[in-house]
């Protein structure tokens, strides 16, 4: 069968046409305008998506689709192939043609192409109430690129298909510039204002708005942003708009801090001392809902009321926002006055938010465990983690399962969390988080975050489930016994599976979640964050363009980045641009696979890492010896500790080299210029004794070296009998090498006489000893 679709199209010439489509297969054909070839430099729009030069591609899955910069989007599903049905045609209404624009607006009548038929099949199979077809990811960076791969992966395995399920991404024009991973992968994207993210990826209204516009059944969050918003999954629901995350009353009750502190309390989880410590909830109320003159019982208002919980909790204590997150609003005070000074500081972090007042377990250990809920109450804990390895309460290296508590606190752990989930009917995935004491093996609620979180492949890597996948299917009212996976977890006969390729299914069986054992860890998974950060700057975030960002994977080491050689991480960027995880049967054996990963890594370009610095953590005897704590870091930056930098004449070496070959490179270009003008050349006042031969004289000693230009601007020197790559990156301060994969800098300007700083900062005292100042009066006096 031959289809026709009429085009009316301006674009400058006044031309209009008509363009042929032919339908390849006897269940589907998809719309291949060739746009490029009969209206040259044509934007085609669907409602706010853009696609620019649109040709036919035809991928591994035999469907045809519109390509736009290797993006896939299928537009059309044309229906049955029968004899009754009539020659579909597709309309482009001239009426939104812009000539200034040139530009074609696709009629928003038309039907995009899924596989259909596979996924409503697979909802019917395994009790689901509603298919998901089309998911809208409103997230940038890890979480985006982490939840398309998910979904891909599990979409093949499921259906034979990577593309059953279509995905949205949203993409501001930071995003756009840095050719953010995201935006590459996924199967349409809508362009979104730029900016802070209240003006777009935390912006609940646009977000709808951009759901309602690609007609997505489902949206999901991600991590940060708007994720952990109640008015997103009630404005959502509004719309009958599938949120792949809880309910809104849950996310409240639970989300908030000191809520969910108080929720904990009355289902008999411990909770540290706090500033709700003495307040009870009523037995047979409400956990949904705490009524508002018992959840003030438990805020503080004022500097003195703060003063006076600290100290009835006792010292330290931390004065926390309940709104706050990732750093903010939260201050560990030590006395009276620190709780004066700082309690304002926390209020202006996140205003409008509770304030309450919580003891601090001085080194105790941050234990999390996943839970993953469905729609019918039942509740699945997949084992637990150990992210006590963190900086300023950011999580640095993340590791699972726990190893550093008995495994009967694990199971009381796992099974307070589930608690918790059930108590206010919770939908989801979720992470519950708790303060563990090595000292007396006490454990204590924390919070419970409502969302998935960075550090869920960990889980992932020890069960065997894929957790965003899982959410889809929650997300279609599908139990958790059904889902293959889950059942798989718990040792059960597989049943309630579903193959497209062979047509079957299998009705599983129910199983009480409550009496059903789970399977034991598969070996252990270490996690490190990849950030832009500067270890040596005090960890401020860097941005800026990224030359070269390459990993080589190992049998138990893969990692995945948000952004790829070519992009960049720009000022509204989070600072996390990677994740890499390593496997091992044990925990030793997988710290070692991760510092072999690690070594792997190789990032140029204008921002600065904290790889090097992590390798260093993970070689630290106390984080070997599993000796560690929440403020293990924080100690080892305020003592100064550093990552292992090369040798001092390596540098020195390296640093002379680089500078030599490229003053030696532009003098000879010069050379070479002036020749061709005729004009006398100028000396050349450069040691070198070959084409790639130098000769480094410093302090009576001489070094020869060789070294040869790499293709991609890098050096490779041999030097004493070993070789060594250079690169080298020219900046204010002076000249940042990475040699061999470890850092330093050359600084323009060093006078040890001079008192200098390598970043900004603000000068608090200056400090001089007691004997300099009498020697400086005896000197006066002498005088």
């Amino acid at each position: 069968m031959e289809m026709r679709a009429l085009v009316s199209c301006s674009a400058g010439n006044g031309g209009s046409g008509s363009i042929s489509l032919t339908n390849v297969s006897p269940w589907i054909a998809t719309v291949a305008a060739r746009v490029d070839r009969d209206f040259p430099a044509t934007t085609l729009k669907l409602g706010r998506s853009t696609f620019n030069g649109a040709s036919l591609y035809k991928n591994k899955s035999r469907r045809n689709v519109l390509s736009r910069n290797k993006q896939f989007l299928p537009l059309a599903f044309l229906g049955k192939n029968d004899s009754t049905s009539p020659d579909p045609t597709l309309l482009w209404d001239k009426n939104d043609i812009s000539e200034s624009q040139r530009t074609v607006t696709i009629s928003d009548s038309i039907t995009e192409h899924q596989s259909v038929s596979e996924v409503d099949d697979y909802c019917k199979a395994l009790g689901g109430k509603r298919p998901i077809h089309r998911i809208l990811v409103a997230t940038n960076g890890m979480g985006a690129v982490k939840f398309i791969t998910s979904v891909r992966t599990w979409s093949y395995k499921t259906f034979g298909n990577e593309r059953a399920i279509m995905l949205v991404a949203m993409a501001t024009p930071e995003d756009m510039r840095i050719n953010a991973e995201h935006i590459r992968m996924a199967d349409q994207f809508v362009e979104v204002p730029g900016g802070t993210n209240n003006h777009n990826y935390a912006n609940v209204q646009l977000i709808v708005e951009m759901a309602e516009a690609t007609s997505v059944d489902a949206v999901w969050p991600g991590w940060g942003h708007a994720s952990e918003n109640p008015e997103l999954p009630d404005a959502l629901n509004a719309k009958g708009i599938v949120f792949l995350g809880p309910e809104a009353a849950s996310m409240v009750a639970l989300g908030d801090k000191i809520g969910s502190s108080l929720i904990a309390q009355a289902a008999d989880v411990p909770t540290l001392p706090w500033s709700g410590s003495h307040v009870k909830v009523p037995p047979g109320s409400n956990l949904v809902t705490i009524p508002e003159e018992i959840y003030r019982q438990a805020c503080v208002y004022t500097t003195e009321e703060a003063v006076a919980s600290c100290q009835v909790v006792g010292y330290p204590a931390m004065i926390k926002a309940s709104w706050g997150g990732g750093g903010k609003g939260i201050r560990k005070v030590h006395n009276d006055d620190e709780v004066k000074a700082l309690f304002k500081q926390v209020q202006g972090e996140v205003p409008g938010s509770p304030i309450f007042i919580m003891k601090v377990a001085s080194q105790s250990r941050h234990l999390e465990v996943q839970l993953l809920c469905d729609q019918y109450g039942n509740v699945a804990a997949l084992h637990s983690r150990d992210c006590s390895v963190q900086r300023r309460h950011q999580k640095i290296i993340e590791e699972g399962p726990i190893t550093v508590a008995p495994r009967e606190t694990v199971k009381k752990l796992e099974q307070a969390a589930r608690r918790l989930a059930k108590s206010v009917n919770y939908v989801g995935a979720a992470t519950v988080e708790y303060l563990y004491s090595m000292e007396t093996g006490e454990y204590y609620f924390l919070e419970l975050n409502p969302r998935l979180q960075v550090e869920h492949p960990v889980t992932e890597c020890i069960t065997g489930i894929n957790i965003p996948a899982a959410q889809v299917a929650v997300g279609m009212g599908i139990p958790l016994w059904q889902i293959p996976e889950i059942r798989r977890f718990y040792g059960i006969a597989h049943g309630g599976g579903y193959d497209s390729w062979r047509q079957t299914s299998v009705v599983a069986s129910p199983f009480d979640f409550d009496k059903a054992e789970s399977i034991r860890p598969k070996g252990h998974c270490v996690a490190v964050r990849v950030t832009s950060e500067d270890p040596d700057g005090g960890f401020k975030p860097t941005s800026g363009q990224i030359q070269e960002l390459s990993f080589k994977s190992k049998p138990d080491v893969w990692a995945y980045f948000s952004v790829k050689s070519g992009g960049g991480i720009h000022e509204f960027s989070d600072s996390q641009f990677g994740h890499v995880f390593a496997f091992g049967e044990s925990r030793a054996l997988a710290i070692a696979n991760m510092v072999l990963g690690l070594k792997e890594i190789q990032i140029r370009g204008e921002i600065r890492t904290n790889v090097d610095y992590t390798i260093d953590l993970l070689h630290a005897p106390d984080y070997q010896q599993n000796k560690i704590h929440t403020g293990w870091l924080d100690s080892r930056i305020a003592m100064r500790v550093r990552a292992e930098r090369p040798p001092w004449y390596l540098s020195v070496v390296s640093g002379a080299l680089y500078k030599a070959s490229a003053t030696s490179a532009a003098v000879v270009s010069d050379y070479v210029g002036y020749l061709e003008k005729g004009q006398i050349p100028p000396k050349i006042d450069v040691v070198r004794s070959g084409s790639g031969s130098y000769r480094l004289r410093m302090n009576n000693s001489e070094v020869v070296a060789d070294i040869h230009t790499l293709r991609d601007g890098g050096l490779l020197m041999q030097l004493d009998g070993k070789s060594h790559v250079i690169y080298a990156e020219d900046e204010a301060a002076g000249t940042r090498l990475l040699i061999d994969g470890k850092t330093c800098l050359l600084q323009n300007d060093h006078d040890p006489s001079k008192l200098m700083a390598e970043t900004p900062c603000k000068l608090l005292r200056y400090l001089v000893s007691i004997i300099a100042v009498l020697m400086l009066i005896l000197a006066i006096c002498g005088s």
